[in-house]
């Protein structure tokens, strides 16, 4: 069996360790083996979060049309799942 991945947070366009150093684990409901361990967030970590998306929404809501569609684009690229 292999080691479960582990998630981190994505904060300010990257990953993250939650501030708490804490994790949970993600079961399979079938035989509650487990599949992932997953960051568990602070307040801390969530206040970080909101206030790094204001700062990319003052900077993106600039931008022209053209050039925020090409952000997500990519942004969807990013976080598409993998083939299986």
């Amino acid at each position: 069996m292999s080691t479960p991945r582990q998630y981190e947070l994505w904060i300010g366009g990257r990953e993250v360790a939650p501030s708490s150093g804490e994790y949970f684990a993600d079961l399979n409901p079938m035989d509650d083996s487990e599949i992932a361990r997953i960051a568990l967030g602070t307040q801390q970590d969530m206040d970080t979060a909101v206030r790094n998306a204001h700062e990319a929404f003052l900077h993106h809501r600039q931008c022209l049309a053209r050039e925020r569609e090409l952000w997500f684009m990519r942004a969807a690229v990013v976080v598409r799942p993998a083939s299986r």
